[in-house]
C-alpha cells in the first residue's frame, strides 16, 4: 500500500466502482493537501481510509499548522526586530532543549518557543491543487511496474524497494522476470522466488545480493569487506548448483574482470577451492569488458578523433537514458566552465579544476545526440497537447537515482515576486531531531541556523532555528527570498544531532509570498500560495537541497539534491569552491524536456481541460515523466 502511494499517487482496488468522498472524509484530507478518489472511496471501508489516510499524509499530507511551525510566526518581526532580541529568543530555545537535555530535564512541553501572534489562511478549495489519490487496478499496477522496469532508467533505492514490494503483492512469476531489463530489481526477485541466473555477470551480482544485501556490482573496500564479514554458506551451495548445472566456464570469462569480488568470498574451504578452479578456468576462458564508446566521445572530440558516423552508429544501440546522460556530459562542455566534480559509482566524488577548448564541437555533437533523443520519443507525444505549468521547467531524466520526489534533477520553478522555500519534518519516534537549514553564497557568505537572520538589505530572512519537532505538527525552516539582482544560492539541510541508525524523512516547501509594509501577516506561510512540495530524507550529517536564483523580476528554486560531504560548506577549501562552481554552473544550465517535446512534436498547451497528457506538479506520478521515453 505504502509503495504504491509513494510510486503512483495510488492503492490498489479490486472493483471499478465509485462513492463520492463524505463531507467528513473532505474534512480530514483537504486541510492536509489531498483528496482520495471516488474509486478508492468505494473499494474501501472507513477505518481501512483511516489507515489510508496515515500512509498518504506521511507521503503527501502538510497543512497549514505544519507548514507554519516555524520558530518565528511573521516575517515582519526578522525583519525589523533588532538582532540582539533574535539572538537572545534563540539562546533560550537552545538552552531548553540542548542545555535542558544535558541537565537530565528536557521535557518537550517546556521547549521555548517566542509567543507569537498566529492566523494562519484558510485554504481556498476553488484554486487549491490538490494531489488526488486514485485507485488502480492490478492489471493496470503490474503493467505499470513492468513498464517501469523495462524503461532503461535507473532507478534509486526507495524505488527499487517499493517496486519489489508491489511485485511480491502482485505475485511475479519467473515468466515475470525474464521481461524484466532491471539487474537491480531482477536479482531481488530472483531471491524472492530462490530461483539463480546462469549469466555469469547477474549470478555474480545476485551472490553479491545474498551476501551483502545491496545489488550493485562495486569493486571497492566497502564491498569486499562486507563480503568477507559473511560466512557464504549460502553462496558456497549457490557455486555448487551453478557448477553442477552450467559448469564453470562461463563464470571463469569474468573472474578476472572482477577478481577482488570472487577473491572475497574465500571464507571456506569449499569456496577457496571453487575460486581456485575458476582461476585456472580464466586462463583459456577470460573475456575482457568491451569498452563504452559513449563513455570516450567527450575524450574523442578533445583529440579531435571523433567519427560522427560512428557516434551515430552507437547512438542507435542504447536506450535513451544512456544518451541523456551523454548529452549532459556535452552539454557542460558547452559553457564557460572552470570547475567539474566526478561521481563515482560508490556514491563518493571528486572535484577540480576543468577546461575545455573545442566548445563549438561539442555543440555540434551535442545537436546529434538531442536529435536522436527527439528522434526516440516522437513516437509518445508527436501530435499530443501536453500540459506544464508556465512557473515550470522540467528537466531530462538522467537517473531516476537523482529524483526529488518526482522531479528530475535541475528541475526548477520560477517566481515573478519573491519566495518562500524551506523543509518540513519530525520527530522520529521518542528521539528529538534537529535539522538546520542555510543558505550559502561566496559573496554574501552564510545565511540560517549558525550564521545570520538577514542578509543586510532584509532581501533574505531566515525564519529561526528550531531544534526539536514534536508531534502533531512538527517543525519547519524557512527563507524569505526577494526579487533581487542577479545572485546564486546553494540550499543546505544539516542534521544537527546526527545519528547514522535514524533516518529523518522530511518535506520540501516552496512558495510564493509579498512582505507589504502596510500589511501585517501573522504568519509565514500562506497555504494557498504553495506552488511544490517534495518528500526528501536524510541519513548524513549533511546534503545540498537546491539551488536558489534570483533575478530584479524572478526567483527560481532548482531541485537538486546531493550529498557530497561536509566540506563544502567551508570557504577556502578547494575541494569546496570547485564543487560550489560545478553545481550551480550544471545546474543552471540543464537541458529543458519542454524544449525537447517541442522538437519531437507535441504542442504544448496551457490548460489541463482538452490535454492528452498533464504534467502538472500535483499530478505527475514517479513515471510519468520517465515513460516519456520509452
Amino acid at each position: 500500500m505504502k509503495s504504491t502511494i509513494r510510486l503512483f499517487k495510488a492503492v490498489p482496488i479490486d472493483d471499478v466502482g465509485t462513492k463520492e468522498p463524505s463531507e467528513k472524509l473532505l474534512k480530514k484530507t483537504m486541510p492536509y493537501g489531498f483528496i482520495v478518489a471516488p474509486e478508492v472511496v468505494y473499494n474501501y471501508s472507513e477505518p481501512e481510509l483511516n489507515n489510508l489516510i496515515a500512509l498518504i499524509m506521511k507521503e503527501f499530507g502538510l497543512s497549514g499548522e505544519q507548514m507554519n511551525s516555524s520558530f518565528h510566526k511573521s516575517w515582519q518581526k526578522v525583519k525589523t526586530a533588532k538582532i540582539k532580541q533574535l539572538v537572545m529568543e534563540q539562546l533560550l530555545h537552545y538552552f531548553t532543549t540542548y542545555g535542558f537535555e544535558q541537565l537530565g530535564i528536557y521535557n518537550k512541553e517546556s521547549v521555548y518557543i517566542p509567543k507569537e501572534r498566529l492566523e494562519i489562511p484558510e485554504i481556498e478549495p476553488e484554486g487549491f491543487h490538490f494531489v488526488i489519490i486514485k485507485g488502480y487496478a492490478k492489471d493496470k499496477l503490474k503493467k505499470k511496474v513492468v513498464e517501469l522496469l523495462n524503461s532503461g532508467i535507473a532507478l534509486g533505492e526507495d524505488s527499487i524497494t517499493d517496486v519489489l514490494d508491489i511485485a511480491t503483492y502482485l505475485a511475479f512469476t519467473e515468466k515475470d522476470i525474464e521481461t524484466i531489463k532491471n539487474k537491480e530489481v531482477k536479482v531481488a526477485l530472483y531471491e524472492y522466488l530462490e530461483l539463480f541466473p546462469e549469466h555469469p555477470i547477474e549470478f555474480l551480482r545476485y551472490c553479491i545480493y545474498k551476501s551483502t544485501e545491496q545489488s550493485l556490482i562495486i569493486i571497492n573496500k566497502e564491498t569486499i569487506q562486507k563480503i568477507k564479514d559473511s560466512n557464504n554458506l549460502a553462496i558456497t551451495r549457490l557455486f555448487h548448483k551453478y557448477k553442477e548445472r552450467y559448469g564453470f566456464e562461463q563464470l571463469a570469462e569474468i573472474f578476472l574482470r572482477f577478481k577482488p569480488l570472487f577473491l572475497a568470498f574465500r571464507t571456506n574451504t569449499q569456496m577457496r577451492t571453487y575460486t581456485n578452479k575458476l582461476r585456472k578456468l580464466a586462463k583459456i576462458h577470460h573475456k575482457p569488458m568491451q569498452p563504452d564508446y559513449l563513455n570516450e566521445v567527450t575524450a574523442l572530440i578533445k583529440s579531435n578523433q571523433l567519427d560522427e558516423g560512428e557516434l551515430k552508429r552507437h547512438l542507435a544501440k542504447v536506450n535513451t537514458f544512456r544518451k541523456i546522460r551523454l548529452a549532459y556530459a556535452l552539454n557542460y562542455r558547452t559553457k564557460d566552465a572552470d570547475s567539474i566534480l566526478y561521481r563515482i559509482r560508490n556514491g563518493k566524488g571528486y572535484a577540480t579544476e576543468f577546461s575545455f577548448e573545442r566548445k563549438e564541437r561539442a555543440e555540434r555533437i551535442l545537436l546529434i545526440v538531442l536529435d536522436s533523443i527527439s528522434k526516440n520519443i516522437k513516437k509518445n507525444v508527436e501530435g499530443k497537447s501536453i500540459f506544464i505549468p508556465n512557473f515550470v521547467r522540467y528537466t531530462l531524466p538522467a537517473t531516476e537515482k537523482q529524483f526529488t520526489g518526482n522531479l528530475p534533477s535541475g528541475s526548477y520553478v520560477s517566481i515573478p515576486n519573491d519566495m518562500i522555500v524551506g523543509v518540513h519534518w519530525k520527530n522520529v519516534g521518542e528521539n528529538r531531531i534537529d535539522l538546520d537549514l542555510s543558505m550559502l553564497n561566496p559573496d554574501t557568505g552564510k545565511i540560517g541556523w549558525d550564521s545570520s537572520y538577514r542578509t543586510k538589505d532584509r532581501s533574505i530572512l531566515f525564519s529561526g532555528d528550531q531544534t526539536d519537532a514534536t508531534n502533531p505538527d512538527g517543525a519547519s525552516e524557512l527563507f524569505y527570498i526577494q526579487n533581487q539582482s542577479k545572485n546564486t544560492y546553494l540550499l543546505f539541510v544539516n542534521y544537527y544531532n546526527f545519528d547514522e541508525s535514524i533516518e529523518v524523512p522530511f518535506k520540501i516547501i516552496v512558495g510564493k509570498e509579498q512582505i507589504e509594509e502596510k500589511d501585517a501577516h501573522y504568519f509565514m506561510v500562506n497555504p494557498n500560495n504553495i506552488i511544490a512540495t517534495a518528500k526528501s530524507k536524510i541519513n548524513s550529517r549533511q546534503k545540498i537541497l537546491g539551488l536558489i536564483t534570483s533575478f530584479p523580476d524572478e526567483v527560481r528554486f532548482y531541485f537538486v539534491e546531493t550529498s557530497i560531504g561536509r566540506s563544502i560548506t567551508a570557504s577556502g577549501s578547494p575541494f569546496s569552491e570547485h564543487s560550489r562552481k560545478y553545481l550551480a554552473e550544471f545546474y543552471k544550465n540543464t537541458i529543458s524536456l519542454n524544449q525537447i517535446l517541442q522538437d519531437a512534436g507535441a504542442i504544448l498547451t496551457d490548460t489541463t481541460s482538452k490535454c492528452d497528457i498533464d504534467l502538472s506538479l500535483e499530478k505527475i506520478e514517479k513515471d510519468t515523466i520517465i515513460k516519456l521515453f520509452y
